[in-house]
């Protein structure tokens, strides 16, 4: 790693309060002058995150920048529908010009890049930054960038991406680095509460994810579950209708 930041006078070390990212700012912790730690908040984090975000940067002395995608969360909703993990035509952006669907969705990749990675990359592009730090590993379901590319002239570095689940937390816990509260219930950085797509958790994080909301947010869980039953009703009406026309 140092050998690495020889090379590059500026970082941008992707934050997210998860226990990958945590690794890795302890990691970087020598080189924190020649990086600026960055998380994006959607306008839908969960208060506990924030805070816990918060008092992580703080508890290293890092340099800290919040960065904002151009809508919160609610409004990109509301514009463009809520995010999903399978995605009927005539309930698009696109399809509502033409069709009067009951429920607007988007692609949960279309809605993760709008609120997170494109704000993100701009943030990082404007900075002048040679060098990404990230919290990606090889076991991941989503990996990302791999470490070592180099894309225009930024390149990316990821130093947990050989570990796995347990190694993260064996590394955490030997170095005595705080996890955030839900962390006992739940190993996720829990991005935003009213997310309704699940295609990028596994099936115990999942799990795991309701449980904690429904516990400590139920408010906010009960709507998230309205939510989900309009966007299956939704599908399941298109599905049947793909079968009645014999498509399918």
């Amino acid at each position: 790693m140092e050998e690495l930041f020889k090379r590059h006078d500026l970082a941008i070390l992707q934050f997210s309060g998860g226990k990958d990212s945590l690794a890795v700012l302890e990691l970087c912790r020598p080189y924190l002058d020649k990086i600026i730690v960055a998380w994006v908040d959607t306008g839908a984090a969960f208060p506990h995150v924030v805070d816990f975000i918060y008092r992580a940067v703080k508890r290293v002395n890092a340099s800290f920048q919040v960065v904002r995608p151009l809508e919160p969360q609610p409004l990109s909703i509301e514009h463009h529908g809520f995010p999903v993990d399978i995605l009927p035509a005539r309930n698009t952006t696109f399809g509502a010009l033409a069709c009067t669907p009951r429920v607007k969705m988007q692609s949960w990749f279309e809605c993760c890049n709008r609120l997170i990675w494109q704000p993100m990359n701009d943030f990082v592009r404007d900075s002048g930054a040679t060098l990404v730090i990230r919290g990606a590993k090889s076991c991941d379901e989503l990996t990302g960038v791999k470490s070592g590319t180099v894309a225009d002239e930024i390149e990316y570095f990821n130093p947990v991406e050989a570990w796995d689940d347990e190694e993260v937390v064996n590394f955490l816990n030997k170095k005595e680095v705080p996890v955030s509260e839900h962390f006992s219930m739940v190993r996720d950085s829990l991005d935003c509460y009213s997310c309704t797509a699940m295609a990028d958790f596994t099936a115990s994080v999942a799990k795991d994810r309701e449980d904690f909301m429904q516990r400590y947010y139920p408010l906010i869980y009960r709507q998230v579950q309205r939510n989900k039953l309009a966007i299956a009703g939704a599908i399941e009406e298109e599905i049947n209708r793909l079968e009645t026309l014999k498509v399918l």
